[in-house]
């Protein structure tokens, strides 16, 4: 995925500034901007103000500052250091730990948070072998049931929002069905012009499919982006941090799991072993830390839909620093997917 703004957008002396304010004893600040998509991120090391002046004194943190261009949802970032705090109390799920945040604040580039680094590495598609991706898939299943279980106290569905030191919904008593009508056509607003000869068939399916949706639907706090470029891994595989809260929703479990598997098959066919295994580690590991959902199998074809077209809308930005010969294969690969789909 291509960085959506510039190398370094933030002053040094402003991402100095905002570190002290959270941070206000720290010295001997440190910066270095972090090229991650769409995020503004910058990696800090600092010492933290103690007497002691040994290295081992010294922070290594993350400045999250938000989001480029029309992706852009300053509230998801205020909702991010929230879950954040309430995952890492709550759960073993692998998140960094948020040193504090600004939500508002006219002389900073607000809002934003301090987070601890996480090591890691991230998952070159070279390194992904069955065995490895068998692993992250497991990882993901326990851990998206972690957060599944906790009580979130949510009172509808969608976008979420910072309430106090908490999150909630922002658009309280919204149901499923409504907010999953929504999805299915936002990608329609702005979809690309290679895929125009299957609008007309797409629309219908899709309105088809949220009429073929089966509840009951419990919502509760879901990535909705768990995917290789979000986490650190160890040698072996074993997840060392799940990144990237900022796109999470109140949504039933069963989507997030399709998801998840969606993110971490990439373009694989429906039908392929890859997927199966992915789907197969991603199910047993939620069977350790939660109930797997009831209606997952009877509503997947319908969220793999509503997925696909959001990876058919979003293409240009995605890869828009590949070759053209690239973006072909991608292209050629969504339209078998949503071919083979019912």
């Amino acid at each position: 995925m291509a960085s959506f703004g510039p190398a370094d957008p933030v002053d040094h002396d402003v991402v100095r500034a905002t570190v002290r304010r959270i941070e206000p004893d720290w010295r001997d600040i440190d910066i270095a901007p972090i090229q991650a998509g769409s995020d503004v991120l910058y990696e800090v090391t600092a010492h933290d103000g103690g007497e002691d002046p040994d290295a081992d004194a010294r922070r290594h943190t993350i400045l999250k500052l938000g989001s480029f261009g029309e992706i852009a949802d300053p509230e998801a970032l205020r909702v991010e250091s929230r879950l954040l705090d309430r995952i890492g109390a709550a759960t073993d799920v692998p998140v960094p730990t948020v040193y504090g945040r600004v939500d508002d604040d006219p002389d900073l580039p607000t809002p934003a948070y301090l987070m601890a680094y996480r090591p890691g590495r991230t998952l070159a598609p070279a390194d992904r072998s069955r065995a490895i991706v068998r692993r992250v898939a497991r990882d993901a299943g326990r851990h998206l049931g972690r957060v599944h279980e906790l009580d979130w106290d949510l009172d509808g569905f969608g976008d979420l929002a910072a309430v106090d030191d908490r999150v909630g919904v922002a658009d309280p008593g919204r149901s499923w069905r409504d907010w999953l009508a929504w999805a299915v056509s936002f990608p329609f607003e702005a979809f690309p012009d290679r895929f125009a000869d299957l609008l007309p068939d797409l629309r219908e399916r899709a309105e088809t499919a949220i009429d073929r949706i089966e509840g009951p639907f419990d919502p509760t706090v879901c990535h909705c982006d768990y995917r290789y470029d979000n986490l650190r891994v160890d040698a072996d595989g074993g997840t060392r941090a799940a990144l990237d809260w900022g796109g999470s929703l109140a949504a039933p479990a069963a989507y997030d799991l399709v998801k998840t598997e969606s993110m971490l098959c990439s373009s694989a066919p429906l039908d392929s072993r890859l997927r199966e295994t992915v789907r197969t580690a991603l199910r047993s590991g939620y069977a350790e830390t939660a109930t797997v959902p009831a209606g997952l199998d009877r509503n997947r074809r319908v969220y793999l839909l509503v997925d696909r077209l959001h990876s058919m809308r979003w293409l240009p930005y995605w890869h828009d620093d590949a070759t053209d010969a690239h973006r072909d294969r991608v292209a050629a690969a969504h339209r078998s997917f949503v071919a083979a789909l019912p």
